[in-house]
């Protein structure tokens, strides 16, 4: 979760994320060609989608298939979400984005876990009034040492600085107001932290909840965000090691605290990557699975986080991690950002012409207020974009709007996991019908306070 403190803000790096993220499935384009051909040929039904290599796969003339074991569950659920929306979805690529009205969805969604982000950069930025509509807010963020303590001075001490400072004291206290539990988030995804913690878990986990502990007690915290962001494969086995002796020890200093662990979206099913969430879920209460920079292609101006239509989107997550049992500790995250990328032209699939970058989706509003660029639909992804011209650069802008935000909710619930949560609260200052599409047009649930106000 690093921070680019021009305004927008993404739990990773831009530049190395989606390379970490991303499935290894086919391109799209082949994947529909030989379905089809399949499906002429009848030798598969219409359960045949997108899958990583480790699926089953059927094959015509020695060309492998993959085939997506969830996809009708998919299609089910991401009907069901659309349905339970407020809005008339276009079918059309490029037709206006629909809006969302007051009464954002058809009838109420269940009861579920809303969980914010907030940066200490943005805390100056937060009212009262942004944080009713949540069950859970999380400070941002400690940095951790490879020796499993936190980093108190230097570049990456700006959470510190501001917790010491009282920055986080209002947070915690008007959390507590509106019923919110408030988290502590402690972040790495520096190899050379997360692999020392990986190696040595039985001293790192350890030393690392003591020291979390002593600051839930200090400020008031509820409990903890695990925010550790590996890609390395070798690390995997240490990794759960380490989250099992954290958990252990910070349960036996404070057993009232919650221990929420970030993950990807892709997690669930891929069984080499460094986070095995199967052998973690034990020791933890809640998985926020960033359910973002998932398509994001510096090539081709993509959606940031696809419903659906893509390798990896909302709708392959939630399925995989439903299928693994995890879904009842499952919170579905979504991005309050979008990317904007200099294009070769305006229509969707042109090629970009330079890196893309982030923007919030407060900026994106305000430039479609100020400067008249228009919202577009794109009915594969079930996502908004924008396209203009400036100084003769054409440029595509790819964001969630409210009613994007509105189908992934409705979609988490679909799939009846525990909640949804957006990375970062403070994107969306001035466009409240954000937060409020995060609650499904129902009462949020309010859970148990670690600390009481």
């Amino acid at each position: 979760m690093n921070a680019d403190h021009s305004g927008a803000v993404s739990h990773s790096t831009l530049g190395g994320a989606m390379d970490r993220r991303r499935r290894n499935g086919l391109a799209i384009i082949a994947v529909v060609i030989f379905v089809a051909a399949l499906a002429a040929l009848g030798a598969i039904g219409t359960d045949v989608g997108l899958k990583d290599a480790s699926t089953t796969t059927t094959s015509i003339s020695s060309v492998p298939v993959i085939v997506n074991p969830y996809a009708a569950e998919e299609a089910r659920n991401v009907l069901a979400a659309q349905k339970d929306v407020n809005a008339q979805l276009p079918t059309t690529e490029g037709a206006p984005a629909p809006s969302l009205p007051s009464r954002q969805y058809r009838v109420p969604l269940a009861a579920h876990q809303v969980v914010g982000f907030v940066p200490y950069y943005e805390l100056t930025n937060i009212g009262s009034e942004d944080l009713a509509p949540f069950t859970d807010l999380v400070y941002y963020d400690l940095a951790a040492t490879k020796s499993g303590t936190l980093v108190e001075a230097g570049p990456s001490s700006g959470g510190w600085t501001a917790l010491q400072n009282g920055g986080a004291a209002a947070l915690v206290s008007t959390g507590h107001a509106e019923g919110d539990r408030v988290l502590l988030s402690v972040f790495s995804e520096s190899q050379s932290v997360l692999g020392p913690l990986s190696a040595n878990a039985s001293v790192t986990g350890p030393r690392l909840a003591g020291e979390l502990a002593t600051l839930l007690a200090r400020y008031g915290f509820d409990g903890v965000d695990l925010d550790l962001e590996g890609g390395a494969a070798s690390d995997r086995a240490g990794f759960v090691k380490f989250v099992a002796a954290f958990s252990s020890r910070l349960t036996a200093i404070d057993g009232s605290g919650t221990i929420m662990l970030n993950t990807y979206p892709q997690s669930a099913e891929d069984p080499t990557g460094f986070l095995d969430v199967q052998a973690l879920a034990p020791y933890v209460d809640q998985l926020f699975v960033m359910a973002y920079d998932m398509e994001r292609d510096s090539q081709i101006p993509s959606a940031n986080a696809p419903l659906t239509g893509a390798d990896l989107s909302d709708a392959s997550a939630l399925a995989t991690y439903d299928h693994a049992g995890l879904g009842p500790k499952t919170i579905l995250g979504v991005p309050f950002y979008g990317y904007d990328f200099p294009a070769a032209g305006p229509k969707p699939g042109t090629a970009a012409t330079a890196q893309p970058y982030a923007v919030t989706y407060d900026q994106v509003a305000v430039s479609e207020a100020d400067d008249g660029h228009k919202p577009l639909w794109d009915p594969v992804t079930d996502t908004a974009y924008t396209v203009f011209r400036l100084v003769r650069q054409w440029h595509q802008t790819w964001y969630d709007d409210p009613v994007s935000i509105a189908l992934k909710t409705a979609l988490a619930a679909q799939f009846k996991v525990a909640g949804v949560g957006a990375w970062e609260i403070g994107m969306v200052a001035t466009q409240p019908e954000m937060i409020s599409a995060l609650a499904g047009g129902s009462r949020v649930v309010k859970l148990p306070l670690a600390r009481q106000p």
